[in-house]
C-alpha cells in the first residue's frame, strides 16, 4: 500500500505502478519516457490532424514522414513532416521545428522564433527574422498546386490577346504552344517562330527565337518584333481566374503577354 508522507506535495502523476490518475489521457502520459512527456509539456505539442499532407502513422505504431517542397519568393525550401515535428531545409541549412497549437493549418517553430505555418498549399515562413514572401507548395506533379489541370501550359495553342498592354492588331493571329521538351513555338504575327524555354513551378524564362524570314505589313513586322522582344524578358507565369496565360517580366505589374486558349 502506498502511503503519503504528512505535509509532502503529491506531483501530477507518481511513478509508483499502483498510483495512477483516473484520467486516460494522464495514464498514457505517465507511462509514456520522461524525456518526452517533458518534450510534450514544454511545447505543447500536438498532432497535426488539420493538414492535407500530415504523416500518418504506419501500421507497426511508428510515425511515417512526408517530403513536400515549397518556393518562398526566389527560395526552395524542402520540408519532412512527421507527427509532430518538420524539418526544413533551405540553402544548405536544416532546422528542426515542433508542431504547436494553431488556430488553423500546421504551425511548427522551434526556441529561436523560427517558423513555417501552413495552410493547405500556403505557408509562411520566419526564419532568423526575417519573414520570407508566401510559399506555395510545387510538388504536384509539374503544375502548381491548386491550380488544377489550367496550370499546365501544354496543350492546345495559346492565342495572344495583349502585348504590352497595347492589345494586337486587328484580325492578326498570334499564338504560343509550350511542349513537353522544351520548346515553344507558334505565329509571331507574320513569321513562325520556336524558342527553348525552361520552367520551375511558376518561374519561366524562354530563349532567343528563330523565325522564317517572309516579309509583311509594317504594323505587322512592329508587333512581330514587341513580341519576341517580350518573349525573351519573361520571368515567370501566371493563370488567371478566367483562364488566361500571363507572361511577366522582372516585376509583379510587368504584364507583357496575355493569352487564352481558343
Amino acid at each position: 500500500m502506498v502511503t503519503r508522507n504528512p505535509g509532502s506535495r503529491r506531483g501530477p502523476w507518481r511513478n509508483d505502478a499502483a498510483v495512477m490518475p483516473r484520467n486516460p489521457r494522464a495514464r498514457t502520459l505517465a507511462a509514456a519516457r520522461p524525456a518526452v512527456v517533458a518534450a510534450l509539456l514544454a511545447h505543447g505539442i500536438t498532432a497535426p490532424a488539420s493538414e492535407p499532407w500530415a504523416s500518418p502513422s504506419d501500421s507497426d505504431g511508428s510515425t511515417a514522414t512526408s517530403t513536400h517542397t515549397y518556393r518562398c519568393g526566389e527560395r526552395v525550401v524542402t520540408v519532412d513532416v512527421a507527427a509532430t515535428t518538420l524539418e526544413l531545409a533551405i540553402d544548405g541549412e536544416r532546422l528542426v521545428l515542433a508542431h504547436v497549437p494553431a488556430a488553423s493549418g500546421a504551425k511548427y517553430r522551434d526556441v529561436h522564433g523560427n517558423l513555417f505555418w501552413s495552410h493547405g498549399e500556403r505557408a509562411l515562413l520566419e526564419l532568423h527574422g526575417d519573414a520570407y514572401p508566401e510559399c506555395t507548395r510545387t510538388d504536384c506533379g509539374g503544375a502548381r498546386c491548386g491550380d488544377g489541370p489550367r496550370a499546365s501550359l501544354g496543350g492546345v495553342p495559346w492565342v495572344v490577346e495583349d502585348i504590352g498592354g497595347r492589345g494586337i492588331v486587328d484580325r492578326s493571329r498570334v499564338t504560343l504552344a509550350f511542349d513537353g521538351a522544351g520548346r515553344v513555338s507558334g505565329h509571331a504575327s507574320c513569321n513562325r517562330f520556336t524558342a527553348s524555354y525552361t520552367r520551375d513551378d511558376d518561374m519561366l524564362t524562354i530563349g532567343p527565337a528563330a523565325a522564317t524570314r517572309m516579309a509583311c505589313p509594317p504594323a505587322l513586322m512592329n508587333q512581330e518584333r514587341a513580341f519576341l522582344d517580350a518573349l525573351e524578358r519573361v520571368r515567370r507565369f501566371a493563370i488567371d481566374a478566367s483562364g488566361a496565360l500571363v507572361l511577366i517580366g522582372t516585376g509583379s505589374d510587368d504584364r507583357l503577354v496575355l493569352a487564352r486558349r481558343p
